[in-house]
């Protein structure tokens, strides 16, 4: 009865102590004895990736290592960082401002030694890559210190890692009206590929007559499951049509934001899109309420501005040559209210360079 009853505390003890592991733990899908790890790592890479040691400071094969490509677990082989990624911060130890696969990596607090840090590891194996502080570049002011021996290198990964990109909206974004290839989002994919960046658009859930809170309700979760590494933003008209007042505007318009910003990790990965002026079709004045539309999208606009300002993500102002559907009925489609594929190609037009210059960086 005493040894049942030891090994019942025995086991109580051991997980209340390792409660803060607990969902790390779920999400990693490879896992395999200690045996099994040491026969196939080396010494040095059991020591790292298993027993979370670290490798002397400038030591690492691949501190100093300037060639293109990815760095991948060297225990399962996910794919962690990018050399585009990569910096050298003097710390003797390989240095990334971001990961990148934002899935790819976990984190648990350290206090091993007297010191409180944040540990990084693999998602998908759970080995121990080294930890994550505060003192790094912008954009995102971290700096990633890994262990070299928890690395294996995947020369020209540039050209083998496809960008994933979704786009979020209502009809303006997914073009109502026109064929597939016609969209802007598709026209972006296209040039972007054209001139050497390898990107695939992997969601569109826009759908017309959508509004923030439906964004949010119904196509976040896509957004999320879609694990993007860009994003394009343009949101806000149905909000107007329905008379959502500006305060709950702006808390819906923010919060799509954050989330945005959580899975994607840097404000370098969005671009939002003002909303056009509707008013100058044929149709659109019928959708005014009574209202000045001109004045009330230009003040929907400010706080999309505003807001992303904040934040400090790009913002691709497209009210004003929106407005030039008023004197070119090409501009218009045929259903007398929304952009023709003309007047998508002018916005992709001032759209691409700066997405192009966002992602080339």
């Amino acid at each position: 009865m005493k040894f049942f009853l030891s090994l019942f505390l025995l086991i109580f003890i051991t997980f209340a102590g390792c409660g803060q592991n607990e969902k790390i733990l779920q999400q990693i899908t490879i896992m395999k004895t200690d045996e099994q790890w040491k026969q196939e790592l080396t010494p040095e890479e059991y020591r790292v990736l298993r027993e979370k040691g670290t490798e002397p400071a400038f030591s690492g094969e691949y501190y100093k290592h300037k060639e293109k490509g990815v760095y991948v677990c060297a225990g399962c082989g996910e794919e962690l960082f990018s050399s585009d990624k990569k910096y050298d911060s003097g710390c003797g130890w390989p240095s990334f401002y971001a990961p990148d696969n934002n899935e790819g990596i976990k984190t648990e607090t350290d206090k091993n030694f007297g010191m409180n840090r944040t540990e990084i590891m693999c998602s998908k194996c759970g080995g121990h890559l080294g930890h994550v502080f505060d003192d790094g570049p912008q954009p995102t002011g971290l700096r990633y210190c890994v262990n070299s021996a928890s690395l294996n290198f995947q020369k020209s990964g540039k050209s083998q890692h496809v960008i994933r990109y979704t786009a979020l909206g209502d009809s303006y974004t997914i073009c109502e009206g026109l064929d597939e290839q016609e969209r802007w989002p598709n026209l972006l994919v296209k040039h972007l590929n054209e001139n050497g960046i390898n990107i695939e658009l992997v969601a569109n859930p826009s759908v017309t007559g959508w509004t923030t809170k439906d964004l949010i309700d119904k196509e976040l979760p896509i957004f999320k499951q879609a694990h993007p590494g860009f994003a394009t933003l343009l949101i806000g008209v149905n909000d107007w049509v329905q008379k959502i007042s500006e305060v709950i505007f702006r808390q819906n318009f923010r919060f799509i934001l954050d989330q945005m910003l959580e899975e994607l990790g840097s404000p370098n990965g969005i671009v939002v899109i003002t909303i056009p002026d509707f008013s100058v079709t044929p149709q659109g004045p019928k959708y005014s309420g009574g209202r000045d539309i001109t004045a009330g999208l230009a003040g929907f606009n400010a706080i999309i501005k505003q807001e992303s300002e904040k934040k400090g993500i790009a913002v691709i102002d497209i009210f004003e040559v929106s407005q030039e559907m008023k004197t070119n009925p090409d501009m218009v489609a045929g259903d007398g209210l929304h952009p023709s594929a003309r007047e998508y190609e002018i916005w992709e037009k001032m759209i691409f360079p700066v997405v192009f210059q966002m992602l080339k960086n």
